[in-house]
């Protein structure tokens, strides 16, 4: 089995506004705050659901972005990971966050991968 040199980086994010925003601006923030992370888009993949709600999610040469919106709760749920050190996405999170009118947000990090444990 193949171990990665790098282990990746997930945040993950709840982001809680003081007003709903239409689409356009939510997307609008994702797509600053990758620009401000330094991570590449491949491909944006959007579905909004009825009544309400949105996952959007972009495909980066770094690995992803995904966002879930709750427009009843005013809340939006941010998760970005990457395969390695590449880009800056706790900078994303926070860029993504600071375009809204935020009321509250909590933000977590993690590693993914990297060498495999060892056992016994």
């Amino acid at each position: 089995m193949t171990s990665y040199s790098n282990a990746g980086q997930l945040v993950f994010a709840d982001v809680w506004l003081e007003k709903w925003p239409d689409w356009n601006a939510i997307n609008d923030a994702a797509w600053d705050a990758l620009e401000a992370s330094g991570m590449t888009v491949l491909d944006e993949i959007v579905h909004q659901f009825e009544p309400q709600g949105t996952t959007a999610v972009w495909i980066l040469a770094e690995s992803h972005m995904a966002i879930h919106t709750y427009p009843e709760e005013n809340f939006i749920a941010l998760d970005i990971f990457t395969c390695g050190n590449e880009g800056n996405p706790e900078k994303a999170a926070a860029v993504f966050a600071g375009a809204l009118r935020l009321k509250h947000m909590t933000v977590e990090s993690t590693t993914r991968g990297g060498p495999m444990p060892k056992i016994g």
